[in-house]
């Protein structure tokens, strides 16, 4: 009766001792993924690019729109390097990579408005960032609509200035016919986090994925090379027993891992919150890491040499990073590779982590579900891949 339980819990134990028997794995494991957090949260800066800027303004000057107030708008959103009226030299300041962007002033501004016609603000860009571009075409919106304004309230004060002279009185400044209605931020919670917090759990999660998926990657094909699985087939074990004592044993060794990592983000000086339910916690973590797992024993089950494991391993790790919704919402894919993301298990657990430890919610309905079917999933196909390697060497 207990021997089936006794066979499985061998294999339990023989994986915690080779695991305690390597103390250098244990402190790289645990360590480095607490100094990759450290580096992180200390060098991330989150801010949007600083870009320099030239500003080419017309011979003649600038007429409607005061050249100081220009200057403090481009302060707002570039780095304004020079102000010239040699379209020359900016160009070549912009080939050499001085400068980023060339900001052209149109002339002639007050001739082209009386003419009914609009002035043109040149934004000229040499860029090879898809990011940093984009990021240039929404500042240049934002500081042509503060040229509109300048030129649309000193219009507006000319034109009072002549109502005044003609007798007629007016009481709204200049400011408020130019921009009746203005936007107020208001965040229910006070404020958004740090980068540095947001992306903690995310982190967190993919270090611990990671970790498994290695693990399990290396588990069964280190048995096979070693010779292991041919005593197992003469043994009184089923496949079962072997693939549910490494579970256990991998479990727990990444368990005390992550307790560990959750200790120092959220008792050391990173102060990172921890708003949720600890036994949800648990559970989900629990169900995360056995799906971590069961993906690092399909591609043990499948990989003939360690070093095929480990590239495995490092492509599922490539594939974590681009299509989990890490760096990039996952929204933004289209629906056939967004499938892929939602096969992973660490697209889940970074959104069931965000939501318990900085929300203090309860990670979604199809999180919990999809990472049970992964689990699930993981374990019948690698059961079959390992029948399969045993009655290879039958």
């Amino acid at each position: 009766m207990f021997k089936p339980i006794i066979r499985l819990l061998s294999f339990f134990s023989k994986e915690v001792n080779e695991i305690r028997r390597q103390p250098k794995l244990v402190l790289s494991l645990l360590l480095g993924p607490f100094l990759i957090l450290l580096l992180f949260g200390v060098g991330y800066q989150g801010e949007r690019p600083r870009l320099r800027t030239v500003l080419v303004l017309p011979p003649q000057g600038l007429g409607l729109v005061n050249l100081d107030d220009l200057k403090r708008a481009i302060d707002a959103n570039f780095e304004l390097l020079k102000t010239t009226a040699d379209a020359n030299e900016a160009a070549a300041m912009l080939q050499s990579g001085e400068a980023e962007v060339v900001e052209t002033l149109p002339a002639d501004i007050e001739q082209v408005l009386a003419s009914g016609k609009q002035a043109t603000v040149t934004f000229t860009y040499n860029e090879i960032n898809p990011l940093n571009e984009q990021w240039i075409q929404y500042l240049a919106y934002a500081q042509v609509n503060e040229i509109n304004r300048a030129v649309q309230t000193k219009a507006v004060q000319q034109l009072q200035g002549e109502v005044q002279r003609a007798g007629v009185q007016t009481t709204y400044p200049p400011e408020v016919l130019v921009s009746p209605v203005r936007f107020e931020y208001s965040n229910v919670r006070g404020k958004a986090l740090d980068f540095m917090t947001y992306y903690a759990p995310g982190v967190l999660a993919l270090i611990i994925q990671h970790i498994a998926v290695t693990l399990g990657a290396l588990s069964l094909v280190r048995e096979r090379l070693l010779g292991a699985i041919e005593l197992f087939r003469v043994a009184p074990v089923s496949i079962n027993q072997l693939l549910l004592g490494k579970y256990l044993g991998f479990t727990l060794f990444i368990g005390i891992i992550l307790a560990a990592l959750v200790a120092l983000l959220v008792f050391t000086p990173l102060a990172v919150p921890f708003a949720g339910d600890v036994t949800t916690f648990v559970a989900f973590s629990l169900l995360f890491t056995l799906a971590s797992l069961g993906i690092g024993f399909v591609i043990s089950a499948w990989a003939s040499s360690d070093s095929q494991a480990v590239q495995m391993s490092m492509l599922v790790l490539l594939m974590s990073i681009f299509f989990s919704g890490f760096f990039l919402p996952l929204e933004n894919f289209a629906s056939p590779v967004r499938e892929i993301g939602y096969a992973l298990p660490l697209t889940h657990a970074i959104s069931g982590y965000q939501a318990l430890m900085l929300r203090g919610h309860s990670p979604s309905q199809f999180a919990w579900e999809v990472m049970g079917i992964i689990v699930v999933a993981a374990f019948l196909v690698v059961s079959m891949l390992a029948r399969w390697r045993f009655r290879q060497l039958a």
